[in-house]
Formats: structure tokens, sequence, C-alpha cells
């Protein structure tokens, strides 16, 4: 009877981390981006993910002309604009001079998304070339009292997704690296749900031959009006503003 009741446990956990899993069906191969469909485990449409090669070049702009934009694989909008044009919060560009807009009282950013080297991080702290952000997700813990403080309101959401992984064989060669994801909905959710679906695509799973485990940190990116991004020089949910205070370009 034990041993009936163990059994009933783990396939309620499985169905439970099955129904749980956000998934990935590739659509299209850009070469540095690849593009896959996001989709629920009951199957709904939910939106696109874009994942980045480890060796592409990843660059925040600030203020940049529209020839800074012309011949990328993507550009993205960046973090949140405040109304006087320039990054919400504090943000510092390549010679680490402050260009931030400290002053806007609607921004309550808790961490820092710094780009170096081509690499992005997450930190607690500035850097030259960093932006402040709305961290959400950390290791696979959602962050609900930065979630509920931010709106309750359904939304269209965007988001920039670390997921770190660790690959072991069986015999006992390991590997593991680091994944650039931009999430980006199709449809409005709560940004609860939309980070319920983002922590969904993490993954602890054992194949015959390896164990496969990864965890997803995400934050904010930009959610005004148009949402714009280029995706090999063409324009997709609308064009990019005259001015625009900062954006994610990769090579």
């Amino acid at each position: 009877m034990k041993k009936i009741f163990l059994i009933l446990i783990i396939l309620t956990f499985l169905f439970q981390l099955g129904k749980n899993q956000t998934s990935m069906t590739a659509e299209q191969n850009l070469g540095s981006v690849k593009v896959w469909n996001m989709t629920s485990a009951t199957n709904d449409t939910l939106g696109k993910i874009y994942t980045i090669e480890q060796t592409s070049k990843i660059q925040l702009l600030f203020s940049p002309d529209v020839n800074n934009l012309t011949d990328k694989t993507m550009v993205v909008t960046g973090t949140y604009t405040s109304s006087d044009d320039r990054p919400a919060g504090f943000a510092y560009n390549e010679n680490c001079n402050q260009v931030g807009n400290t002053q806007d009282k609607y921004f309550k950013p808790n961490a820092y998304l710094v780009f170096q080297n081509g690499s992005v991080s997450f930190s607690e702290k500035s850097n030259c070339n960093s932006v402040q952000v709305y961290k959400l997700i950390d290791d696979g813990l959602i962050f609900s009292d930065v979630v509920n403080a931010r709106t309750k309101q359904s939304m269209i959401w965007r988001l920039l997704v670390q997921k770190k992984w660790t690959k072991e064989h069986k015999d006992g060669l390991k590997e593991s690296g680091v994944d650039l994801m931009i999430v980006d909905f199709s449809i409005p959710l709560t940004l609860n749900q939309a980070c319920s679906y983002v922590q969904g695509l993490q993954r602890d799973t054992s194949y015959q031959n390896f164990s496969y485990v990864s965890k997803i940190s995400g934050c904010l990116l930009d959610t005004g009006t148009f949402r714009p991004f280029l995706l090999n020089g063409k324009s997709c949910h609308g064009n990019f503003p005259t001015k625009q205070s900062n954006v994610i370009v990769i090579e």
C-alpha cells in the first residue's frame, strides 16, 4: 500500500511539472538569433522566443542614430524611458557617465542589467554600460512583491531572460553554460501569469545518457505602446520613434 501511495505521489508531481512547462518549437534560424514559437502546456499560443548565440556581440546603445540600427540581426527596445526621453533611473554609458533620469518617481527598479564584453548579466551594483531594471525572476524564484507592486493589469509583456544550464553525462563529464533569450508575449497576461510561463521554461530532466538542469532569471524590457524591434533589418510590432533612449543590439 505504501509503495502504491508513493507511486501516486511521484506521478502527481510529474503531472504537475509537465502541466507547468512552457514549450518552444523552432520556427526560423537567423544565425546568431533563432526564433521559436512559445506555447503553454495546454498548447495555447503565447508568443515568440528569440534565443541568442553565446558568441553573438550584444550591445546596449544610448540615444542611437538610425544608422546604428541598420544591418543588425536584431534590435530590441531597451529598458524603460522617462518622459524626457532619457532611460529611467540610473543608467551608465560605456564611458561610465550617468545619463539616466533618477527623478522618475514612477520607476522603482531592483537590479542592474550590465552589458560587458558582448555578454549580459544581472547585478546589484552599477557598472559602465548598465541600466536599472525590474528583475522579476532570480534563479527560478519569482519576486512576487516586485511583480505585485508593478501592476495588476493584463498587458503584453516582453522579458529579457538568462538561462543557466548544466548537463551531466553518465560518464561523469559535466557541461555548463548561460543562454540569453528575449521572451515576447503576443497575448495580454497579468505580470504574474507571464512570469509563471517564463518560469516554466526551466527544466530538470533525466535522459538515457545525461541529466539536464536549467534555472531562469529575467527582467522586464520596455512595454511601450509600439514595442518595436528589428529582425534582419525589418520592422516588427511597429516602428522605432525618432528619439530612442536605449536599445539592445545583437550583431
